[in-house]
């Protein structure tokens, strides 16, 4: 039985032909001090949520997507602020 972790909040935006997505809650600093934020993308709105499950327990070096949940948010623009 899998125990679910946090939830993490999806930030997604429509580029090109795809949907590109963030996770801001999934950083790391780069020895520059460059903040790198966990991305990525999808094809169709549809699988935002899926594919962010998958980069999310990847960066938490979880076994399976299914440890994690996620919250997407549709914004027009990559104005995360």
């Amino acid at each position: 039985m899998n125990l679910m972790h946090d939830v993490f909040d999806v930030i997604s935006y429509r580029d090109g032909n795809w949907w590109t997505f963030e996770i801001p809650a999934l950083t790391s600093t780069t020895k520059e001090g460059r903040r790198i934020v966990a991305m990525g993308q999808a094809r169709e709105a549809a699988e935002v949520a899926r594919e962010a499950m998958d980069v999310a327990a990847l960066w938490l070096n979880l076994s399976e997507r299914d440890e994690v949940a996620v919250n997407v948010e549709f914004r027009q623009s990559s104005q995360t602020a």
